[in-house]
């Protein structure tokens, strides 16, 4: 696509290009990836130096990729890419991204935030208690997992008993979304309460769910890791299907948080055939498994 036709604003980047680093993609023999460019608003996401190396060398076009997602999904993406590869983020540039996202979206963890900017939980913990105090902060957290928790399970435990009890035949569903817990949660408060009990749980060891939850995001994390190690691979990088793939992949693991977040909030009609398109791209998944580990005919 023309360059001039580009917007290269709003980059986490807060110092701009970094001249050594353009000079030294424009000068590399090997053909560099496409650019990642918002196609609302033209401005790139990910290829900032690329499109200044183009430029250096007198180009007037440039290989491009699009994402259609909002403003504020395009930022995210650009941070998350800018710090799996390339040229990494300063640690200014990565509080500062940090402290965008936290006003953006409040309710995603301390974690999920770190994992997208570099930072350790603590540090963007730090940043979220002394940025944007007078913004009401959420009473949920999303997690590395995908899954919505109350910052304190007990008020979320209180909240729907008292929903229960004026409400008593609302259905599990009704119950966790207005007490932003867990159907399961909302099910044992239910059980509690018929039974008398106290909603609030005492603390127990770690069951099948806390160990599910866990699984979750150590697989995450495993994900994280291979994509990593794909990205520095020079066969992958210097050729054209290795980038094609290591691109798909990028944008892949970027979006599994969001997509988590919205089957949480799925509408119910929408359950079989989102399930039934999980189902057939799980059997594609493990056709290309096969194949890979199926050794070619000699």
């Amino acid at each position: 696509m023309p360059i001039s036709s580009l917007s290269l604003r709003d980059s986490p980047r807060s110092a701009g290009a970094d001249a050594e680093h353009v000079a030294k993609l424009a000068g590399s023999a090997g053909a560099l990836p496409p650019i990642l460019v918002h196609w609302p608003s033209l401005r790139v996401i990910d290829g900032v130096h690329r499109v200044r190396a183009a430029i250096l060398l007198r180009r007037t076009e440039i290989e491009a990729e699009f994402f259609e997602g909002s403003e504020a999904e395009a930022f995210v993406l650009a941070v998350r890419l800018n710090t799996m590869h390339g040229l990494p983020l300063t640690l200014a540039d990565r509080r500062a991204a940090a402290e965008r996202i936290i006003a953006a979206t409040p309710e995603w963890s301390d974690r999920v935030v770190g994992g997208t900017t570099g930072l350790s939980p603590r540090t963007v913990a730090t940043i979220r208690a002394r940025s944007n105090p007078g913004i009401a902060q959420s009473n949920t957290r999303i997690g590395a997992d995908g899954r919505v928790r109350p910052i304190s399970p007990a008020a979320g435990r209180i909240r729907a008993s008292r929903f229960v009890r004026d409400n008593p035949d609302a259905s599990l569903r009704q119950i966790a979304k207005e007490a932003g817990i867990s159907l399961s949660t909302a099910r044992d408060v239910r059980m509690r309460l018929n039974r008398g009990e106290d909603p609030v749980a005492r603390r127990k060891p770690a069951g099948p769910a806390v160990a599910a939850a866990e699984e979750d995001s150590s697989r995450l994390a495993r994900i994280g890791a291979i994509v990593q190690s794909m990205n520095s691979d020079p066969s992958l990088r210097l050729t054209s299907s290795g980038r094609t793939l290591l691109r798909w992949i990028h944008l892949q693991a970027g979006a599994l948080h969001s997509l988590y977040s919205a089957i949480d909030g799925l509408p119910a009609h929408c359950s079989d055939p989102v399930a039934k398109l999980a189902q057939y791209y799980a059997e594609a998944w493990k056709e290309i498994n096969r194949r890979l580990e199926t050794p070619p005919e000699e």
